[in-house]
Parts: C-alpha cells; sequence; structure tokens
C-alpha cells in the first residue's frame, strides 16, 4: 500500500528522532554521523557498516522464538550472519542508561582458528572491564546411526575419545597462551554447543558471550545452521559475535 505521507516528510520526521536520541545521550553528531535508508534493515546495516569501515555494530533484539520468530525472522541474525565486523546483540534486559560491566564473559572455543580470532576479542574485553574470562567447549559428536549395535556400543566409545581430545586441547589452549594476568578458567559440557553455551550464561550469571561464526551462508548456512544465530536468539545477556571475515583486533 503507498505510503499515507510523502517519503520527504516521512524521512525529515526520522532525522528528528535520532537527533533527539542523539541528545538525550549527548552523542555529538558529526557530518556523516546520521543515515536514514530505505530497503532491507539487515542490507543496509551491514552495507553502510562496510561502506564507513565500521569497527563494531550494536543492534537490539526482541529474542522472539518458535512461530513469531519463524514469522517475523530476526533483523539482528541477519546482520550477524552478513556483517564484515563484529556485532554486538543487546536483549534489551539493561535498564535505560545502564552500562554493563561485563564482570564475566563466556567465550565458546572449538579449538579452529576461527574460536581463536574471538578469543582475541574476549581478551581486549576483559583487559578494559578487569573481567574472568570462561572457556568453554562443548563435545558435540554429530553422527548416522546405522544399526542399534553401532549405537549401543561405538557411539559410547566414540564420544568417550572425543571427550578426551577436548581436555588434551583445552589444556594445551589454556597453557600455550599468553593471557597477561587476567583471571581464566576452563569449562568442557556434552551436548548441542548452542545450548550448552546459553545454559552455562544462565547458570554462572555471565554479563558476556563472546563467540565466532564462519560466516558461512546460501546452502552450506541451511545445511549446517548457525551457532552464533542460535545463542543470539536464546541467550539472556549480550553477546558479542566476532566474524572469522573481519580485521584482527587491536588494542
Amino acid at each position: 500500500m503507498p505510503f499515507a505521507f510523502p517519503e520527504f516528510e516521512i524521512s525529515r520526521s526520522v532525522h528528528e528522532q535520532l537527533k533527539t536520541v542523539a541528545r538525550k545521550y549527548s552523542i555529538d553528531l558529526r557530518p556523516g554521523m546520521l543515515h536514514v535508508l530505505k530497503g532491507r534493515a539487515f542490507e543496509e546495516i551491514c552495507r553502510v557498516g562496510r561502506d564507513t569501515d565500521t569497527d563494531l555494530i550494536v543492534i537490539a533484539t526482541r529474542g522472539n522464538t518458535g512461530l513469531k520468530h519463524l514469522a517475523l525472522g530476526s533483523t539482528a541474525e541477519r546482520v550477524v550472519r552478513y556483517s564484515s565486523c563484529p556485532v554486538l546483540v543487546t536483549h534489551g534486559a539493561q535498564p535505560s542508561g545502564t552500562v554493563p560491566g561485563f564482570r564475566k564473559i563466556l567465550v565458546p572455543v572449538d579449538f579452529s582458528e576461527c574460536s581463536m580470532h574471538g578469543l582475541a576479542y574476549a581478551k581486549i574485553f576483559a583487559r578494559h572491564f578487569k573481567s574472568k574470562i570462561t572457556l568453554l567447549n562443548s563435545v558435540h559428536f554429530q553422527y548416522y546411526v546405522a544399526s542399534d549395535e553401532c549405537s549401543r556400543y561405538d557411539l559410547p566409545r566414540f564420544m568417550q575419545q572425543a571427550y578426551v581430545v577436548a581436555q588434551d586441547q583445552m589444556r594445551d589452549l589454556f597453557e600455550k597462551t599468553d593471557w597477561d594476568g587476567l583471571e581464566v578458567e576452563t569449562s568442557l559440557q556434552t551436548g548441542h554447543p548452542g545450548q550448552q553455551i546459553c545454559e552455562q550464561a544462565r547458570d554462572s550469571d555471565m554479563d558476556l558471550i563472546v563467540t565466532s561464526t564462519h560466516g558461512s551462508a546460501g546452502f552450506t548456512h541451511l545445511l549446517l545452521g548457525s551457532v552464533a544465530e542460535y545463542v543470539v536468539r536464546h541467550a539472556h545477556c549480550p553477546v558479542l559475535v566476532v566474524p572469522a571475515r573481519s580485521p584482527k583486533p587491536s588494542y
């Protein structure tokens, strides 16, 4: 249906609303810092992020799930999927004007180069906020059961072997990383990574989750899904998602 007001009037009204928000939060607006665009929200957010060489996108999500999520989708999840820079997703839990402290940071790792990229960002946040880091690895053994005998005898043995390997990798990561005096602990869990991340964050009252994503899209994304998007949708606390293609952080 056509707009009830001319497009120019809508744009001017939105400009004024953005200026009001800037004044409320004492933001000094400079040329090029205010954008009113037309198009699909996630596409325009990611495009402006690339065009302005943005270091961080901060976006809120209502955390819709179930049928409502399937019907509406999530701009935040799509920004996480396509952004070329890290994305900090908040869930509206903080009262207006409250600055999060990030005292405890949860960092999921799968020991890949991608997850190490996320860990580098977590260390920067931890140094700045004097936070405690918890490294989490979830042993999730994907398999196809060919027979009852396989699931009865072979699967438990494979799971046990995968857990032992994860223990060794976690120990190597902890011992060989320069933590620069940061307080760090480790946690090994078994199960779906997204569920384990959200449960650990909730049970341990984490203030921030720093996770990474390989940035797969299209058919590969449909097949594999995204742990990062699951965490964005279900986590109770802010989530910093670091894409593997983003520049290495500097402090």
